[in-house]
């Protein structure tokens, strides 16, 4: 099942908040549901579509964030691309000390390369977000 580019950016844009996502592998439809971090907030808003999830769970695939191990190698392909042969050194000694994700993002945020990193991270994402559901989907088939 290919989602579109809209479809995959939304779904990539909420599970980066934090967001849980869950895709109805037949009807095709996206619930978005609050994630971890919110379950100390008020569900109550959030109550239908948390039921439509958990009556009919077999039938949605959740889609995650990148782990953090993937995540690390989209930073460092997107060392590895830059042109800028000093900057590209600069960030891969980055990713090789203490606290790799807050210093690369200092490093990008202060460089003329930020908008590309965005560019680079969000169509990585996308391509997750596609992963998932494409991994989803041939699991469902091997259960039929």
């Amino acid at each position: 099942m290919k989602l579109n580019e809209k479809e995959l950016n939304s779904i990539a844009q909420d599970i980066q908040m934090g967001l849980a996502v869950f895709f109805h592998k037949i009807t095709h439809e996206i619930v978005v549901l609050p994630g971890d971090q919110f379950l100390f907030y008020d569900t109550e808003s959030w109550q239908e579509s948390i039921d439509k999830v958990e009556n009919d769970r077999t039938s949605y695939i959740r889609v995650d964030q990148m782990s953090s191990c993937d995540s690390f190698n989209v930073m460092e392909k997107f060392a590895y691309s830059i042109p800028d042969e000093k900057f590209k050194e600069k960030l891969l000694n980055v990713l090789e000390k203490r606290k790799p994700f807050r210093n690369f993002k200092y490093e990008i945020d202060e460089s003329d390369y930020r908008e590309d990193w965005f560019a680079f991270r969000d169509k990585a994402n996308m391509e997750h977000v596609q992963q998932m559901i494409d991994w989803g989907f041939s699991d469902h088939d091997e259960e039929e």
